[in-house]
C-alpha cells in the first residue's frame, strides 16, 4: 500500500502548491471533525469514579512523565512546517505562528482525548491492549460502531502526516539544489509551477523502494 500512497502524493505535489494545500486541508479538516465526534461521545460516557485514583498506583508519577515524553515525540513532526516556509505569504511571521498554533491545538486535542477516555475507564480492563485500547473501550460500553470512526481517523491522520513529510522533503531538496548541494534537476522551474517534477519522481521511486524492501 505504501507505494500507492506515495504515487498519489507525488501526483498531487506535481499539480502545484495550491492543490497540495487543498488536499492537506481536506485531510486535516476531516481528522479534526472526527476527533471532535470521538471526544464528545467519550464525554457522554464520562464517570468521575473512573478518575480515581488520579495517578495509577502501578506507575505513579513516573508513568505520567513517561506519557508526557511520548507525547513530546508525537509533536516533534511540526518542525516540517519550516520546510515549506517559502510558500507562506509572510514567512517571518506566518511560520512561527503556524508552528505555535499547531502545537497548542494538537496538545489540546491530546488532553481532551486523554481526559475523556480515562473518564470512560480506559486502561482498567485486565486484557488492556494499548494499540487498540480506544476502540476496545468504546466496544466495552456498547458503542462498538465508534471503532470504525476511530480507524478512519487513524488512517486519515497518518495520511495527512505522511503527506506533510513528503512535501517537506521535496521542498528541502529544492532548497539544497538552489544552494548547489544537490543536482539542478531537484530545483524546479517556472514551467512546473516551481515544483521539481524530476526530484519528486526520484524521491517517490527511492522511498517506494525503501518501503517495499
Amino acid at each position: 500500500m505504501a507505494p500507492i500512497f506515495l504515487i498519489l502524493f507525488a501526483y498531487i505535489n506535481c499539480r502545484g502548491t495550491k492543490e497540495s494545500e487543498q488536499f492537506n486541508t481536506y485531510l486535516t479538516g476531516g481528522k479534526i471533525v472526527t476527533l471532535i465526534i470521538i471526544i464528545v461521545v467519550a464525554f457522554s460516557q464520562f464517570k468521575v469514579e473512573n478518575m480515581k485514583p488520579f495517578f495509577n498506583p502501578n506507575y505513579g508519577i513516573s508513568g505520567t512523565l513517561l506519557g508526557a515524553s511520548m507525547l513530546f515525540f508525537g509533536i516533534v513532526g511540526f518542525d516540517f512546517i519550516s520546510m515549506i516556509s517559502e510558500e507562506a505569504i509572510n514567512s517571518k511571521t506566518d511560520v512561527p505562528l503556524a508552528m505555535r498554533d499547531s502545537v497548542l491545538i494538537s496538545t489540546g486535542f491530546y488532553v481532551l482525548v486523554a481526559i475523556s477516555m480515562c473518564g470512560m475507564g480506559l486502561g482498567r480492563a485486565p486484557d488492556f491492549i494499548p494499540s487498540t485500547s480506544i476502540a476496545d473501550q468504546f466496544t466495552s460500553v456498547g458503542l462498538g460502531y465508534m471503532t470504525f470512526l476511530i480507524y478512519i481517523c487513524a488512517i486519515v491522520g497518518i495520511t495527512a502526516c505522511n503527506f506533510t513529510v513528503f512535501v517537506g522533503l521535496i521542498r528541502l531538496e529544492q532548497s539544497l539544489a538552489k544552494e548547489g548541494f544537490l543536482p539542478a534537476f531537484f530545483e524546479g522551474n517556472e514551467d512546473t509551477k516551481g515544483i521539481s517534477v524530476k526530484g519528486t519522481l526520484f524521491t517517490t521511486v527511492l522511498t517506494s523502494f525503501i518501503a517495499v524492501f
